[in-house]
């Protein structure tokens, strides 16, 4: 069997995750995908069930601005993700021994992606004007993207085409970044992931402000 260098197993485990232990792998992603979920299925929930029982209609009457409930929502709904993270490290470090323990910039990147996925969230929710339909958009663009971006098996496992639709998933940045800085320990390596998301994040908020209409919910 012919030997690898060190430098190139570093390599192969940074170019196909699946070289990694099992914990390695899916930790991050789990984290990545419920945090994802939470934001895009759980949000546009909320949005919706706020306006089938009219309290964004008594909110619009009220002297708060429509910026400051989105953004609002979109800080308790990230809260609520690190509590959710905080949760799933902690089952993995007493059940399974895990010891890939989040830094502050594995913090500040699930925070990142928090923001993300609840402010696209928002902006299907805030554009959607039957609550029914929203929930269904949600779950329409929740589901693919947790199944086909990677973050519960390595990309390079999916065939060229669903390797290129996996790309173009924010999920994949998701997961991708927090892999490298939890896993790899080497957060440099996010930095591609972390400039994307931060692109998305503020193209989805701005949207979510944009098209919700607060006299009409």
């Amino acid at each position: 069997m012919p030997q690898i260098c060190p430098a190139e197993a570093v390599e192969r485990r940074i170019l196909f995750p699946n070289f990694l232990r099992s914990y390695g792998y899916y930790l991050p992603g789990y984290i990545a995908a419920f945090v994802m979920t939470n934001g895009v299925i759980g949000v546009t929930s909320i949005t919706s069930d706020f306006r089938r029982r009219g309290v964004v209609r008594m909110l619009a009457a009220t002297p708060l601005k429509k910026s400051s409930w989105i953004v609002g929502v979109v800080l308790q709904q990230t809260a609520l993700a690190l509590m959710l993270t905080l949760v799933m490290v902690g089952a993995g470090w007493i059940i399974f021994g895990v010891r890939a323990l989040p830094d502050i910039w594995a913090v500040l990147f699930i925070v990142l992606g928090a923001v993300t996925f609840c402010s696209l969230g928002m902006a299907m929710g805030g554009s959607i004007r039957n609550p029914d339909a929203a929930v269904a958009a949600g779950n329409a663009v929740a589901f693919p993207m947790m199944f086909l971006s990677g973050a519960f098996w390595p990309v390079e496992m999916m065939p060229e085409f669903m390797q290129t639709v996996a790309r173009v998933m924010p999920l994949y940045y998701s997961h991708d970044g927090l892999r490298r800085i939890m896993i790899l320990k080497n957060p440099s390596q996010a930095v591609p992931s972390f400039l994307v998301m931060t692109v998305l994040a503020t193209v989805f908020l701005t949207l979510a402000i944009k098209v919700t209409k607060w006299s009409e919910l």
